[in-house]
């Protein structure tokens, strides 16, 4: 995504500027083994999506994860078209298409197809940079380099959606070349020749996608509604929250408008939702490999638990959070960075605690 946008933004300089580089930054794609490759990482990354809301225990979300879930289903309908049309088309009718023949069918020959991809692009950056930014702000490097790579954010697809513009606008002015022209109608009776077999493969894609998104939504509800017991959650000491088993204390938390740092989104990634079990620890869930692997980064104790990871299957269960709701990224860096980020977070909130009293 990062060289084709890049890719795109030589279109700033020139149309066939945006030609020459495609070798250098495509190259590794345009061809049929690069391509067969790229979809295949699309549709590992879209089914482990999927999966991952297939396995969530409720669909109670944090709005920037709500936001990133609903453009990541909507990658596929949107991206479909292009796809079909660089990656399928090139199998199916022996021509690789060229950048001039995909700007007039943008620009000139189906401008509604031109409007979907300009979507489509900032509906992938968005989806890509929320889920990269989780990540990389709980790394020990992002303190020192997330000045520097924010500006990437803006900068590239901006140049990216400028770059086609310039190239439209220079393909426009050469609408009389009779050697640009020949080339852009030549690919154009070629595909002209496979359009209906392409439509009707998006098509069917489509529906197939639309039946599995609504197929495994369903599967989840009858699964939850099926597996749900009565539970008693316990914050901070404050009054027990009676709820259906499913969730996690971290969405257990969310629902009833607890305050809770979750500075990864809930992945199990970073350590900061972490809860000191008091009471009820036998009727959590297993620590799995991935919960594991965060709370050693952190030095927690046995009696230490991710929210976002454990979840209550029956009984009663109390937890008190270690970390500030309001601590920010640099913040939990800092503390992680002493060795026992536990125990002096529980040290902080005793002598605030303390201050507060006097």
């Amino acid at each position: 995504m990062f060289f084709h946008l890049v890719n795109l933004s030589f279109g700033l300089v020139s149309l066939q500027a945006m030609e020459e580089a495609r070798p250098v930054l495509m190259g590794l794609w345009s061809n049929p083994l690069g391509g067969a490759v790229l979809l295949l990482c699309l549709l590992v990354h879209c089914g482990l999506g999927l999966w991952s809301l297939f396995r969530r225990t409720s669909f109670r979300l944090a709005a920037g994860d709500l936001v990133q879930a609903l453009l990541g289903i909507a990658i596929i309908p949107l991206l479909l078209p292009h796809l079909m049309a660089t990656a399928i088309g090139p199998v199916i009718s022996g021509v690789q298409p060229t950048f001039s023949w995909i700007l007039a069918v943008y620009w000139f020959y189906s401008p509604e197809l031109g409007l979907q991809q300009v979507l489509a692009l900032m509906v992938i950056w968005i989806h890509a940079c929320y889920g990269l930014f989780l990540w990389v702000q709980v790394q020990d490097w992002w303190g020192r380099f997330g000045s520097l790579v924010y500006p990437l954010a803006l900068v590239v697809p901006v140049a990216a959606l400028l770059g086609m513009v310039e190239a439209g606008k220079e393909l426009y002015e050469r609408r009389d070349d009779p050697v640009l022209l020949q080339a852009v109608e030549q690919t154009s009776t070629i595909y002209d020749g496979v359009a209906d077999s392409l439509w009707t493969a998006h098509d069917t894609l489509l529906i197939l996608y639309a039946l599995l998104l609504a197929g495994l939504i369903l599967a989840r509800l009858v699964v939850a509604a099926r597996g749900r017991r009565k539970v008693s959650v316990s914050y901070d000491g404050n009054p027990p929250l009676s709820t259906g088993s499913g969730p996690n204390l971290l969405e257990v938390a969310r629902a009833d408008g607890i305050l809770h740092a979750s500075i990864c989104g809930g992945r199990g990634r970073c350590g900061s939702c972490a809860v000191r079990v008091l009471s009820g620890a036998d009727h959590l869930g297993a620590i799995d490999d991935t919960e594991r692997a965060t709370l050693a980064r952190i030095s927690a104790g046995s009696d230490i638990r991710l929210a976002c990871q454990a979840v209550p299957k029956t009984g009663a269960v109390a937890v008190e959070r270690i970390f500030p709701s309001h601590i920010s990224p640099a913040d939990f860096r800092e503390l992680r960075d002493t060795g026992r980020p536990v125990e002096v977070a529980a040290t902080i909130d005793e002598r605030s605690a303390a201050e507060a009293g006097t």
